[in-house]
Formats: C-alpha cells, structure tokens, sequence
C-alpha cells in the first residue's frame, strides 16, 4: 500500500512539472499584454492631446476676446474724433456763411460811404448815389435788420450751440461708450472679465458693488503692500481740447474764423505753424509781418472776426489736438491697452489632477494663488490719422484704428507707467466687468486666486521685462 500510494505522488509531481514546463514554453496570448500596455500609452497620449487642444483653443479664444477687444474699442475712439472732425466743419460752415453775409453787407456799406456823398460835379456819380441810396436804407432797416437782430441768434448761434454741445458730449461719453465696447466684444468671445487703461472715469465702477470697490485693497494685501504698489491716476480720454484751452494760441488767436480758416486758405500745411507765425509777426510787428496776416485772414478782416465772436462767443471755437511734446505720451493718449480673463476653475483642478499619478516632491502652501486656474489675454490698439502728407488734425475725418505692440522700447518708461500701475487701475473695473457679463458678483470671489497670480506676474513686468510685449 505504501508503495502504491508513494508511485502515484511520483506521477503528479510528475506530471504537474510537466505541466508547468509547458505552460512556460507556451506563449501564446503574450501580445494581449503588449496590446493592452499600448492601448493604455495611446489613451494617455489622446487624453493629453484633446486636452492640450482644448487648453490651446480657450487660450486663443482668450487671446482673440482680447485683439477684438481692443480694435473695438480704438474704432470707437477713431470714430469720435472723426464726429468731432466733421463736426468742426460743421461749425465752420455756419461761422462761414455767416461771416460771408457780414462780410458783403460791411463792404457794401463801406463803399456807399466812402463814395457817397460824391463830387457835385460828377453828375455820373450823383446819379449813382441817388440810386443806391434808397438800395442801401432798404437793406439795412430791412434784410441786414433781420439778419442782425433774428437770423444770427434764431439761426447761426442756435445751429452752433446744437453742434457744440454735441461735440461737448462725444468728448465726454466717447470713453465709457469705448470701454462698453470691449467689454461686449470680449464678453462675446468667450472672456469672464475685460477691461482697458486707462480706465474710463475718475470716479471708479458704480459704487453699489461694495466687492467691485474693495478688489484692489484685498488682492494687494494677499500678496503683500510694497514701494512698487502705485497707481498711474490716468483717465481716459479724446486727446483733444477746445482751441481756447491751448497754451500755443494766445488769448484771441483761438475763434473759428481765426485758426479754422485761416490754414485752409493759406500756404501753410501745419496749422499751429501757422497760428504761431501769424501771431508773432502781428504782436512784434515784424518786417514782412503784412504778407503773413493777409494769408491768413484774406477772407475776413478784423471787424467781421469780431462781429462773429460776439455773436457766437465760445460756442463758434473750434475743437483742437493736445499734441505733448513727448511722442510717448502721444501714444499713451491715442492707445488703448485690453486685459481679458476667462474663468476655468478645472484648468488646475480637475484637468491636473487627471494626470496626477505620481506623487508630488514639494510642498507650496495656497499652491492656487501660484497658477492661474484661467487664460488671461493682452492686446493694444490706437487710433491712427490716415491724412496722407498732413499732420493729424481735427478738420479732416481720416481717423481710423489699427492693432500695435503692448509696449515698445523705453515707450512706458518715459511716461513713468509700469505694468504694475496699470494693473492696480484696472482692477476695479475688470471686477465690475466680471458682474456684467456673468450677471453675479460671486464671480469676483471664485476668481480671487488668478486676480492675486495677475498680481504678482505684472510685478515682474517692469521696464527692461516689458519692453517689445506684442500680446
């Protein structure tokens, strides 16, 4: 029995190393795991891709919010001061037409009493004052009564106040109505918030949104208060001012007659050239001081210019360019500078923890306030005058906008704007933004932590790092 018993453990034993040497030699079915390993590496390969695609697309949407952003809102801009241009014209028309009537009935009267009374002799003469005499009373205590006494102030100075309150407003509602636009533009291509410096008003986003107004204090007290922390204190507005506001032109050098006709019709090309030249050979009374005034004022001499500003007083001025002399900030007056944002909340979140399989070797405290979990999107646009040979002006409607680099060399230096600044003005009013197109002030909260990131990334951006920015 034991013998049996120990010939048939032999033969399992035996047996089951035979089967196991040939399970060992089988390798059938080992591509299965070849396959699956790969499957698993093209799955990943395919998630990183539809992911880095999407990233990229938002990114862009971001981007493109902002250029569309920005354009809109130069055109606006190039689109008020062309309303002011022809607006200008305008005036002038009115201001013309009625210093032409003046101008012929000053004439006329001026030749009736120089000529009349003639010599006695001159029957020929006599005759033509006997004429025109009847002529003459009849104009003037009729036609001339009516356009003195009604027309002027029923017509012209009506017609004039109308286009100067117009101009008046345009100056005044041309940034905010500019501003609008890039919020809508950005809104509609997919930004959360948007805004531009400089920022529309001095007064601040309307104050019934206590988080809107209390922004900038929290994002600078979460990353810390420091000597860099300044505001730029730049509102944005047309560069563009009355004549009489222009330090250039000397107090009676700026009515309409004066430095609105006067380039037109004359040999000078640059306008405030001209208005310089005419005024100082007038005032010293230089040699040759004639030539240049009959340039400038061969169509109305002094009593008609006269007659027209009583008239029409500071409604018959024109609009006029504040030209600085520092081309920088030229730039910064005709140029709007876009941020846009777009919320993602599982950029960092949910999209990184996808891919989080390996443990991570360091430790950062409020790790979210180091990475925008959302896209932020930079562009710059200005406006430009497309007058050919002429230097920029307010009498020819060639204003039009055009995208430029952010910031070119030594551009925001010379101005005293770091990005920094430019940051703190408009934190503001990219939380306002927030409220408008998302339609609820939570929106300020959740994006609290790329508010903060913004923060510290502009700090970086100072002069030497900011220079040749194209978005």
């Amino acid at each position: 029995m034991r013998s049996c018993r120990c010939a048939k453990n032999r033969w399992l034993t035996r047996g089951m190393s035979d089967g196991l040497a040939r399970f060992n030699r089988d390798d059938s079915g080992a591509i299965l795991l070849l396959g699956l390993a790969g499957i698993l590496i093209l799955m990943m390969l395919g998630w990183v891709l539809y992911d880095t695609g999407q990233v990229s697309r938002d990114k862009m949407d971001v981007q493109t919010a902002a250029d569309t952003a920005a354009y809109s809102q130069a055109a606006v801009r190039a689109r008020a001061m062309n309303n002011l241009a022809y607006a200008n014209i305008a005036k002038r028309s009115v201001v013309g037409i009625h210093a032409q009537y003046y101008s012929l009935w000053k004439g006329y009267e001026k030749w009736y009493t120089d000529t009349c009374p003639p010599d006695p002799e001159d029957e020929a003469a006599v005759t033509l004052c006997e004429e025109n005499e009847k002529i003459y009373e009849a104009e003037k205590d009729g036609d001339y009564k009516i356009f003195k006494d009604k027309n002027t102030k029923e017509y012209y100075l009506q017609d004039l106040i109308a286009i100067d309150n117009y101009q008046r407003y345009t100056h005044a509602f041309t940034p905010w109505w500019g501003w609008a636009e890039a919020v809508h533009r950005a809104a509609r291509n997919g930004a959360t918030m948007a805004s531009s410096f400089p920022y529309p008003a001095s007064q601040g986003p309307p104050g019934r949104y206590p988080l809107v107004n209390a922004i900038g204090d929290r994002v600078l007290n979460e990353v810390g208060w420091s000597p860099l922390v300044r505001h730029t204190n730049l509102v944005d507005t047309l560069p563009v001012m009355l004549a009489s506001h222009d330090i250039n032109y000397d107090d009676g050098y700026h009515f309409m007659l004066e430095n609105g006709m006067g380039p037109e019709h004359s040999f000078y090309k640059d306008e405030r050239n001209f208005n310089n030249d005419a005024h100082k050979a007038a005032s010293e009374g230089m040699a040759g001081s004639q030539d240049v005034l009959d340039h400038a004022f061969q169509f109305f001499p002094g009593i008609i210019r006269t007659e027209s500003k009583d008239a029409f007083g500071k409604h018959g001025e024109p609009w006029t360019l504040f030209n600085p002399a520092e081309p920088a900030r030229w730039s910064l007056l005709t140029s709007n500078l876009v941020f846009t944002y777009r919320h993602e909340k599982e950029l960092f979140g949910d999209m990184r923890n996808k891919y989080g399989y390996m443990k991570k070797d360091y430790s950062l405290e409020d790790e979210e306030k180091y990475r925008s979990s959302g896209y932020w999107g930079m562009a710059r646009a200005e406006m430009s005058f497309q007058g050919g040979f002429r230097t920029p002006d307010l009498w020819h409607p060639r204003w039009t906008a055009r995208m430029r680099p952010v910031a070119l060399p030594g551009e925001m230096q010379k101005v005293g704007v770091e990005m920094s600044s430019v940051y703190h003005d408009m934190l503001p009013f990219l939380a306002f933004s927030g409220i408008l197109i998302t339609g609820s002030s939570s929106i300020i909260n959740e994006s609290f932590d790329d508010l903060v990131f913004m923060e510290r990334a502009t700090r970086a951006l100072g002069h030497s790092t900011v220079e040749g920015i194209t978005k």
